[in-house]
């Protein structure tokens, strides 16, 4: 079997994936046309259910389908990570290239035995620590879909009114049990659970490269970032886009909710997670092999350095020998500062700019709606006067 069909198996064997696979087999075989068609049938059931109930829009402050920002927030996570993970996959599978540049050595990496193998039995829970971190995953994910829905059970008290409201709308609340289930069990865990497994293995494999001397970091290679930007882009894509849709659901929240709750703090710290489990610990993972290399690098010119340097002191060059002694001298220093510059976390500045640019909108929310409350407090309980 070939490794393009390898990983197009271990990926749909994922069961959030299995709809995919079903019209892939009915003809439609490009991922991403598959999942803009299940995004709209999504969409149409959703809107069946609401129109069912008469719910497309509520009065007096309630939040109908075509009201709800929610909603629409999920349709583009729906929409947008499946797609990601998949061209992250196909990304990471096709980085053999990448590694040769940076090889010192002229025999094979073990490329494809040592990470495109052990990678696709993992994406294709195969392995025993594949099926222990999926479990954990949809634990997390189940325990997600069993507090939202649980929060429908009480509208107006746990959760504002919308369309999915338990009591009086019991076709969206179907409708949307049925979604939310798909959403938090299935693909938000099969895409986190992919997604570590292609930072893994590619940080594993790097570092054994690492310990065995195989590959050197390249001070002039025009990615900046030492020839390694490929790894980085592997985890950058995923974390811009994860982080960008979690703003977007945190803001839904706080603009349905309407005041600062335990949702509100919910919604922080999930988007922080966002950015932990992303980025800081993919690039934890990266970090120890990037100082490694830049370590053993600025060693080796040290060295080299320092072989010049006795040639001079022992006044055994004369001419042009000693003019090119002296310049290598200088040039191996600004090597080393090249070397030094290349960053042990990459694209910091990037994320940390997408996290607070998604963060802003909802905190800026959430201080106006806590303002309203601190106002309607006052003007239910005036202070006395003196």
């Amino acid at each position: 079997m070939s490794t393009t069909r390898a990983v197009s198996r271990a990926f749909y064997r994922h069961p959030a994936f299995l709809p995919h696979r079903f019209l892939k087999s009915a003809g439609i075989r490009r991922f991403g046309s598959a999942n803009a068609l299940l995004v709209l049938l999504t969409a149409a059931c959703l809107t069946l259910c609401s129109a069912a109930d008469h719910s497309l829009t509520l009065p007096n402050g309630g939040y109908g389908l075509l009201e709800h920002p929610g909603i629409f927030g999920w349709l583009l996570i729906q929409a947008t990570l499946p797609v990601t993970i998949y061209r992250t996959v196909r990304k990471a599978m096709r980085t053999r290239g990448n590694y040769r540049r940076l090889s010192r050595v002229s025999g094979d990496l073990g490329f494809q035995k040592d990470l495109l193998e052990p990678l696709i039995s993992f994406i294709a829970i195969e392995t025993e620590r594949s099926r222990v971190l999926y479990s954990t995953l949809f634990t997390f994910g189940f325990a997600a879909f069993a507090w939202t829905m649980f929060q429908n059970l009480w509208p107006g008290k746990l959760a504002p009114h919308d369309f999915w409201d338990s009591i009086h709308y019991t076709r969206g609340y179907t409708g949307a049990c049925v979604y939310k289930f798909y959403m938090h069990t299935l693909l938000i865990p099969s895409v986190l659970h992919i997604f570590f497994g292609v930072v893994w293995f590619h940080a594993s494999f790097l570092k054994g490269l690492v310990r065995r001397r195989c590959i050197r970091i390249l001070p002039f290679a025009t990615d900046r970032c030492g020839g390694i930007a490929f790894l980085s882009e592997l985890i950058l894509s995923p974390a811009i886009t994860a982080l960008g849709l979690s703003g977007l659901a945190f803001f839904g929240v706080v603009y349905t909710h309407r005041q600062v709750d335990a949702s509100t703090l919910i919604g922080v710290l999930a988007q922080s997670a966002v950015l932990i489990l992303f980025y800081a610990i993919p690039t934890v993972l990266l970090r120890g092999a990037i100082t490694r290399l830049k370590s053993d690098e600025i060693a080796e010119i040290k060295e080299r350095q320092r072989s010049y340097y006795a040639e001079i002191c022992a006044g055994k060059l004369r001419g042009a020998a000693l003019r090119d002694a002296h310049a290598y001298t200088t040039y191996f220093d600004d090597v080393v500062k090249k070397v030094e510059k290349i960053p042990r976390w990459p694209h910091l500045y990037r994320i940390f700019g997408t996290f607070g640019a998604t963060l802003t909108p909802a905190l800026v929310l959430s201080s106006l709606n806590l303002l309203t409350q601190a106002y309607k407090l006052i003007e239910g309980h005036p202070l006395p006067k003196p």
